[in-house]
Order: C-alpha cells, then structure tokens, then sequence
C-alpha cells in the first residue's frame, strides 16, 4: 500500500490578452489537502515569493457541488467564488489599495479523490464595465511518496 505524508499540487493559469494571445504562468506548490466532514475539500498553501504574493496564504474550499472558493488573505485579500454559469462580486485588496470585481464562471470541473486529482476552471474578471482578465486555471493535485519507503503492491 502507498502511503503519503505531503501533497503538491500543479497550478497552470492560461490567460488571453486582447489579441487572443494565451500565456500560461505555472506553479508548482506543497499543498495542504482534507476532506471535511461535510464532504467538501480544503486545500491550504502559502504563495511563493516568485508568485509576486508572498505573504499570502491560500485557501481553496470546494463543495460536493462544485462551487470553488479561493480565498486569499495577507498582502492581498480576496474571495473568489467559481460555480458554473454563474456570476459573483468580490472585493480585491492589494497593498496598492482595493477594488470591486465581478467573476463570471464559465466552468467549474472538480475530480477529486484519495489520489489526488485535478481542478479546471474557466472565468472572467470584469472591472468597472472593462474586461480586466480572461482566464482558464488547471489544477493537478498529487500525492508526494514518502522518501524513506518504496512503493509495495500489499
């Protein structure tokens, strides 16, 4: 049996300029990852210095419903909703001050399980009736194998 101590996960954030260009920034992060009692997940981590957010923890919530909250607290704040088809405000705070935004979310795909598994999300953030970004995030979640036992087929 394989057993685990840490889970990383693989952060991809495509977004389209207005060209219709896609860039991609990845990540990749030691990850905190539970399921709660009622079902839903929480994966925790801090943001690296090279994400240009450090001092900003990072909490991603998700529902058996597959509504997505990624919430963010420290140099900057901020509460995203994702779910499906549907549009929600936040407010955004940076050190540079703070600002009202709407996401509006095309999709919210989350397979999840004891192995880990993956979250893709599509949306975009409009400012005051300007299109601020245009993204899509793929989320791959993983197991980190103990480095001091190898893999057995128990």
């Amino acid at each position: 049996m394989k057993q685990f101590t840490k889970w990383a996960m693989q952060i991809d954030n495509y977004q389209l300029d207005e060209d219709g260009e896609e860039s991609c920034i990845s990540l990749n992060t030691l990850v905190d990852l539970r399921v709660l009692p009622s079902g839903c997940y929480l994966i925790r981590y801090d943001e690296p210095e090279s994400s240009g957010m450090d001092n900003t923890r990072t909490e991603i919530f998700i529902t058996p419903e597959q509504v997505v909250t990624i919430c963010r607290s420290g140099s900057y704040d901020s509460d995203l909703v994702l779910q499906t088809g549907k549009r929600h405000h936040t407010v955004y705070e940076t050190p540079f001050g703070s600002f009202t935004l709407e996401v509006e979310t095309e999709y919210a795909r989350v397979d999840l399980g004891a192995d880990g598994g993956t979250i893709s999300l599509r949306y975009k953030v409009v400012g005051v009736n300007m299109l601020i970004t245009d993204s899509r995030i793929e989320m791959r979640i993983y197991p980190v194998k103990r480095s001091d036992e190898e893999d057995t087929d128990d």
